[in-house]
């Protein structure tokens, strides 16, 4: 049935999450997003009737969207941050905490510039890295250990 719906549905789905969105590319991967997560849900889904089922799908591939935009958002203000002068009170403190992220991996100073800069969770962090959130969470824990690690050194 949800192949059916699939085959029925999906380009509707994308031309109005389209309007919503205005990015073609972005709506075609949240429709791709909710079906799967239908697939994954199918013995959920298969109480449902076929409206109550469209209707759990495209509201799974308008929140896809959202989340996906969400995400942009926030690596775009990450990354608008990052070319922004530091006030000059805040100048001895980047210093320092720059000093302190050259201490890090490239790993886990990507992990804490998301974590604390961008404002992912671990969650977040870990689809983007393709790692499990606990993974994440370990890592985040060793790059602040190492940090403060260093601030103490001094």
């Amino acid at each position: 049935m949800l192949e059916e719906i699939y085959r029925q549905s999906a380009e509707g789905f994308a031309k109005g999450l389209t309007r919503f969105s205005r990015d073609r590319e972005a709506a075609m991967d949240a429709v791709q997003q909710a079906f799967l997560q239908g697939l994954l849900h199918r013995e959920r889904l298969e109480s449902l009737e076929g409206g109550q089922l469209r209707a759990w799908l495209y509201t799974a591939a308008k929140n896809a969207l959202i989340d996906q935009k969400r995400r942009q958002t926030r690596l775009l203000n990450m990354e608008i941050d990052a070319e922004l002068p530091a006030p000059a009170e805040d100048i001895e403190d980047r210093l320092l905490l720059s000093g302190l992220m050259e201490t890090l991996s490239d790993e886990q100073r990507e992990i804490v510039q998301m974590r604390y800069f961008a404002g992912f969770n671990a969650s977040e962090i870990g689809r983007a890295m393709d790692l499990p959130a606990a993974t994440v969470r370990t890592k985040l824990r060793a790059a602040l250990t190492r940090m403060k690690n260093e601030m103490n050194k001094e």
